[in-house]
């Protein structure tokens, strides 16, 4: 976002795309004409939509910085508030070292009372609850910790030397020392096994919004995901789907697991001897 769009779009919490937003799927809605019209759009996918949910960060926060950098602005801003009813804009002092190139960066000042949501584990879960399946991707920083094999380091080597000499005295020193030195040169160089800590960036909302496809463009094992990841991992086969749609409200798709008919997903009495369901009673 450009100085300008800052101001406009965070300066004051009454501004929101609410209005705007139920224009715009209001006029695509009457402009795709009934059935059969692609609805997975930008404009009917009400899931991320930026509102007035940015200032529940506040919640969590003691201070939001909001870096942005425009194609339509040579500079970089910040917009800065401590939720105290001001806020400011200013070019960023940091550009230099931190340039964005185009794009956002929010900043969060956590309070002490909230230290909670600085957990990798907590961050994680509340992805997956609330953003499952945002469009957008989004990415985690976590610690990953692993073992490699490493070299030993010659100062180590050197200590081993002198602790396997240490009792070697007489004439057959040097000749020792000699035997070693072939040995080290016939085994290659000494390898030990380290833990190290890396920094990696993983993917959270892989899941796909099913709902705003076309029933007929879903494949089965898409189905199967789906319900995976609503039910981490406990289910893979529905015995059922319906498609809800209205172009103003959204879409939605209900299934109907298996183990939910039948707890162990089996088929029971008349169904599974292949016969027809009985009289209703």
């Amino acid at each position: 976002m450009s100085r300008e769009e800052l101001v406009r779009n965070l300066g004051t919490i009454a501004k929101s795309g609410t209005s705007a937003f139920i224009d715009q799927v209001t006029s695509q809605a009457a402009g795709a004409g009934g059935e059969g019209s692609d609805a997975s759009g930008g404009g009917m996918n009400l899931i991320g939509q930026f509102g007035v949910g940015f200032y529940s960060a506040f919640l969590a926060a003691d201070k939001v910085q909001v870096v942005s950098k425009s194609n339509s602005d040579p500079k970089q801003h910040v917009w800065e508030s401590a939720a105290d009813g001001n806020f400011a804009v200013y070019e960023d002092p940091e550009e230099d070292s931190n340039p964005l190139g185009r794009g956002t960066q929010l900043n969060l000042f956590i309070k002490e009372d909230a230290s909670e949501y600085l957990d990798q584990k907590v961050l994680g879960a509340l992805v997956a609850q609330y953003s499952q399946f945002i469009n957008y991707p989004i990415y985690l920083l976590e610690e990953e910790k692993r073992d490699i094999e490493v070299e030993a380091e010659e100062a180590d080597e050197e200590e081993v030397d002198l602790d396997d000499d240490e009792d070697d005295e007489g004439e057959d020193e040097d000749e020792d020392e000699e035997d070693e030195d072939e040995e080290e040169e016939d085994e290659g160089p000494r390898m030990v096994t380290k833990t190290i800590t890396e920094e990696v960036w993983r993917r959270k909302n892989d899941a796909k919004a099913i709902w705003l496809r076309n029933p007929s463009e879903v494949e089965e094992e898409e189905y199967a995901a789906f319900l995976r990841d609503c039910r981490e991992g406990q289910l893979s086969r529905s015995s059922a789907w319906a498609l809800f749609q209205d172009p103003l409200q959204g879409r939605g798709r209900c299934g109907v697991p298996l183990d939910l008919v039948h707890p162990k997903g089996e088929a029971h009495g008349a169904a599974a001897a292949g016969e027809g369901p009985g009289p209703a009673g």
